[in-house]
């Protein structure tokens, strides 16, 4: 991943029509987890790098990676002290920690920095209320590495509410 990253071309264009107010259902869609300590949401330097890394490095020696249009790197707040990454795979990955994720989720995409995630809520709960929805759990993928992000000039984030 590190290699890829340095040549800043890693990343496809992203396309938002495929995300954005769109309704997905998923049925024990596979993921390979990692955990990660934060202080108050904030990860510590480096830590995300490293857990990204190392979910990619089992993928690949398990030729488990999805395609890159499949891709997902999923990232779910625990608590403000510990935050989980779920990265898609085709199969089950020996020695990882094999999740698979069921359920509806609403997915809507936005364009702006990680930290305005508390506004990307607040402006999906409005929206679900309004049409009677409510999530029950938020997960946030983003896009493109921050390498790709600058070379396309945006930083798309889309927001999965399970429902």
């Amino acid at each position: 991943m590190d290699k890829l990253n340095k040549e800043a071309n890693c990343c496809k264009v992203f396309d938002p029509a495929q995300w954005n107010d769109k309704m997905h259902t998923w049925e024990n869609k596979m993921f390979i987890r990692g955990t990660m300590p934060q202080i108050l949401h904030f990860p510590f330097p480096g830590m995300i790098r490293r857990i990204m890394n190392k979910l990619w490095k089992q993928a690949a020696e398990a030729k488990a990676e999805t395609k890159q249009e499949d891709f997902l790197m999923l990232t779910y707040d625990l608590s403000p002290w510990k935050c989980e990454f779920y990265m898609s795979v085709t199969r089950s990955v020996p020695g990882a920690d094999n999740v698979s994720l069921s359920g509806t989720y609403f997915t809507k995409v936005f364009d702006g920095p990680y930290s305005r995630v508390p506004q990307y809520i607040n402006e999906m709960d409005i929206f679900l209320t309004q049409n009677d929805m409510l999530a029950k759990k938020y997960y946030f993928h983003e896009a493109a590495c921050p390498f790709c992000d600058r070379r396309y000039l945006v930083n798309n984030i889309v927001v999965f509410a399970e429902i």
